[in-house]
C-alpha cells in the first residue's frame, strides 16, 4: 500500500520564523494532531508516509509574503514529501494550493504504478479538498480518507469567538460540501458517525494522540496554589465561569493564583482583570516551552469548557492529553466527547455552577502534594501508555488496508 498524505504541518525548523514574522498567533495545535497521526503511520508502515504539505501560513498581508514556491523536503529519514507553492493572497491562495496539490498526488499516483494507493488528508481545506476530488476523478481506483477534528458546522460559534458571523458560516458550508467525498474516516468522536454523509462508510474513533519526548515535569517549588489555564480565550469555552470562581476564591484564600496563557475574545477583559485582581496573571500567547515551564509550577490545570452546546458531542479538547500526560491533576466537565475510559482521570465538576467549579478547584489544591503528585502520575502513566502514535495509529492502518484490499 503506498499511503500519500495531503498535510497541513509545519517543518518546525521553521516555525520561529514563521511565528516571528506572523500579524496573528500561529497556532500549533492543528499541526501537533496532524503530525502525531503522521508518525503514527510512520511507526506502523514499512517506509514513511510521502507528504504533499501545504503549510499553514496566514494570507497576506497577516504573514508578509505573498510568492512560496515548491520544494523539496523530509518529515523523517527516508520520506520523500514537498511544500506545494502557493500564491498568498486571497481567494488566489485556494485556487493556487488545488493545482500544486493536485500535480504533487498525480505524480505520485503515477510513481505508484500498480500497487494500491491511498490518499489521506487532515480537515477539510478547500485547496486540498479540490486536489483530492480531481485526482480520485481521473484515477477512480485510489481510495481516499480524511481525518476529521471536528464537525464544520457544529463548531461555528464556538470557533468564532461565541458569535457567528457570515465568514464562519461560509466556512462551514464549504467545508461541509467536501465532508461526503472521501471512502473513509478517522473521527474524534463517536458522535461523528450519526452524520448522515459518513454513515455508511468505513470510520475509527481516535479522540486524539500523546506524542511523548519530554521528561516528566520537575517537583512544584512554591506553595502557592496555583491553578493554570492555556488555550483560546474564548466565551464559548467557559472562561467567562472560570473568572468569576476564581475572584471567589481569592476573596477567601489569597494563597491562590490563576495563570492564564492563550489569546481570544476574552484578551482584553484578562487584561483588565489582571489589573484589578492581583491572583490573576495574564501570560499573553505563549510558546509550548513557556507553558511547560508553568505546568511545573501548577498545582492544577483546567479546562472549563462545560458540556453545553452541541459542539462539545463532535470534539475532543486537544489540551485534555496534554494536561493529563503532565503529570499535574486535571480539572474539568464531563463533556460528551470524552470517552469512558478517562473518566477516572479527570477531576470532574458536578455541575454547571459557579459555586460547583469554585470548590472542586479548591477541594484539589487542597490536598497533599503526595496526593496530587499521585493523582498527576496516574494520569500521566495512562497516557503515555494508551495515547502513543504506534497504538493510536493501529486502528487507522487496518482500515485502510481492508479498503484497499476490497479494490
Amino acid at each position: 500500500m503506498k499511503l500519500i498524505f495531503c498535510s497541513s504541518i509545519f517543518n518546525m525548523e521553521d516555525y520561529d520564523y514563521i511565528a516571528k514574522n506572523s500579524k496573528i498567533p500561529v497556532s500549533l495545535a492543528d499541526h501537533n494532531l496532524n503530525y502525531n497521526i503522521i508518525a503514527g503511520l510512520d511507526e506502523n508502515m514499512p517506509v514513511p508516509v510521502t507528504l504533499i504539505n501545504n503549510v499553514p501560513i496566514p494570507t497576506y498581508p497577516k504573514f508578509p509574503r505573498v510568492i512560496f514556491r515548491k520544494h523539496v523536503w523530509s518529515h523523517a529519514p527516508g520520506a520523500q514529501d514537498i511544500h506545494c507553492g502557493f500564491i498568498n493572497l486571497p481567494v488566489l491562495k485556494h485556487i493556487s494550493r488545488a493545482v500544486t496539490t493536485y500535480r504533487g498526488l498525480k505524480k505520485e499516483i503515477r510513481i505508484a504504478g500498480g500497487e494500491p494507493v491511498c490518499v489521506m488528508t487532515y480537515d477539510l481545506r478547500l485547496g486540498i479538498c479540490l486536489a483530492i476530488r480531481r485526482a480520485k476523478k481521473k484515477y477512480p481506483q485510489i481510495r481516499t480518507c480524511a481525518v476529521l477534528p471536528d464537525v464544520p458546522n457544529a463548531v461555528i460559534v464556538a470557533s468564532n469567538g461565541g458569535k457567528v458571523t457570515l465568514s464562519g458560516r461560509l466556512r462551514a458550508g464549504v467545508k461541509m460540501g467536501f465532508i461526503g467525498q472521501f471512502d473513509s474516516y478517522v473521527l474524534l468522536t463517536k458522535y461523528m458517525r450519526t452524520i448522515r454523509a459518513l454513515r455508511d462508510k468505513p470510520s475509527v474513533i481516535m479522540e486524539g494522540i500523546y506524542n511523548n519526548r519530554q521528561a516528566p515535569l520537575p517537583e512544584k517549588t512554591t506553595e502557592q496554589k496555583v491553578i493554570l489555564y492555556s488555550g483560546q480565550l474564548n466565551p464559548a469555552y467557559g472562561m467567562e465561569n472560570l473568572l468569576e470562581a476564581f475572584q471567589e476564591i481569592y476573596k477567601l484564600d489569597q494563597s491562590y493564583a490563576l495563570w492564564i496563557c492563550g489569546a481570544g475574545a476574552l484578551t482584553d477583559r484578562i487584561k483588565s482583570l489582571a489589573e484589578t485582581c492581583p491572583g490573576i496573571r495574564y501570560y499573553g500567547y505563549v510558546n509550548a516551552q513557556t507553558v511547560r515551564k508553568l505546568q511545573a509550577e501548577a498545582s492544577v490545570l483546567i479546562n472549563p469548557r462545560q458540556n453545553t452546546g452541541g459542539f462539545t458531542k463532535y470534539s475532543f479538547p486537544s489540551k485534555t492529553m496534554e494536561y493529563l500526560a503532565s503529570g499535574r491533576p486535571v480539572i474539568g466537565y464531563k463533556l460528551d466527547g470524552i470517552p469512558d475510559e478517562y473518566d477516572a482521570y479527570i477531576q470532574y465538576v458536578v455541575d454547571n455552577t459557579i459555586e460547583a467549579l469554585r470548590d472542586k478547584i479548591m477541594e484539589v489544591c487542597s490536598m497533599s502534594k503526595e496526593q496530587r503528585r499521585a493523582l498527576g502520575d496516574r494520569s500521566r502513566q495512562f497516557i503515555l501508555e494508551n495515547k502513543n502514535p504506534k497504538k493510536q495509529c493501529v486502528p487507522i492502518k487496518d482500515m485502510l488496508e481492508s479498503m484497499l484490499g476490497s479494490v
